[in-house]
């Protein structure tokens, strides 16, 4: 089967849980604390999909603003973006335009799938509400949204297989 390397950046704001999301779909283990992502760290997941083996190579970049200055020079030649915030986190959300300009820095056309984490929290008051969501998804051309919690694994797999399958389409 064929291999295919394919650059993942990850963005959104500290502290909504993109560390600990990834490590849940890279180990299927839950860490209730993770240490602050400096700069980028990098993961990589094989996904076989259909005739293909995507080798993707992940990069969580840091969510403070402290490391801002240096993560455009990490979205440079990526494939695809996994766009994060805190369902809990009303901040989180609107820092979304921000990431997304961010992460399209170099390629406006790049895919980017929208990630709600903390679903396992969505009962507090200071949720996002749905429709702000559905707005903010059209007017960037999301690829896909998923509600996730890295706690219960709810939806975890789901973003990375739709970008397998994103992939597999563009490279068939």
């Amino acid at each position: 089967m064929k291999t295919i390397v394919n650059k993942i950046v990850v963005g959104g704001d500290g502290g909504v849980g993109k560390t600990t999301f990834l490590h849940r779909y890279c180990t299927n283990v839950f860490l209730a604390d993770t240490r602050l992502t400096v700069g980028v760290d990098f993961l990589n997941k094989i996904v076989p999909f259909g005739d293909l083996v995507f080798n993707f190579a992940i990069w969580d970049l840091g969510g403070q603003d402290q490391f801002r200055f240096i993560l455009k020079s990490y979205v440079r030649g990526a494939h695809a973006g996994l766009l994060f915030f805190a369902l809990d986190r009303v901040q989180s959300f609107m820092s979304l335009d921000e990431w997304t300009k961010l992460l399209r820095s170099e390629k406006p056309e790049l895919p980017l799938v929208l990630i709600a984490t903390k679903a396992d929290l969505e009962d507090k008051e200071m949720s996002v509400p749905d429709e702000d969501i559905q707005a903010f998804i059209k007017r960037h051309g999301i690829l896909a949204y998923f509600r996730t919690s890295s706690k219960t694994g709810e939806n975890i797999s789901k973003p990375i297989e739709v970008l397998a399958e994103y992939f597999h389409g563009k490279y068939k």
